[in-house]
């Protein structure tokens, strides 16, 4: 648990205590989200394939949101930059959903960025708690 804190921290700039993980594992397994081979951890098949059509689903979203707000990107390009915008506003997107970046070192246009962050204030497109 003690490397997954770190990649965390180091990938994602998040802190999470190793308590915390546990917790999150624990439930996790229970759930059968989760499933543990000696000391590894990884996702349960059906739970893989579960996350890929919800993460599909919020991308076909999002994609017709930006073309309804002029913004024309292929499925790929809405989603590398929904990662783009997630990775450089993770800060943001944890306080404040919806406030907007200072700065845009990513090449992004900014109207593409405003878009993807406002997508997340829909009240219909709340990240599942099913989860």
């Amino acid at each position: 648990m003690r490397k997954l804190s770190l990649y965390c921290r180091k990938n994602y700039s998040l802190k999470i205590p190793l308590y915390v993980l546990k917790s999150i594992i624990t439930r996790s397994k229970r759930s059968n989200y989760l499933k543990q081979k000696s000391k590894k951890v990884y996702l349960a098949e059906e739970t893989e394939r579960k996350i890929d059509r919800e993460n599909n689903e919020f991308i076909l979203g999002l994609q017709e949101y930006l073309e309804k707000n002029d913004i024309e990107l292929s499925f790929s390009k809405t989603a590398d930059k929904l990662n783009q915008v997630v990775n450089n506003n993770l800060n943001t997107l944890t306080t404040y959903l919806g406030e907007f970046p200072d700065t845009n070192k990513t090449g992004i246009k900014e109207k593409e960025v405003k878009y993807i962050l406002k997508y997340f204030e829909l009240p219909c497109r709340r990240i599942s708690s099913s989860l």
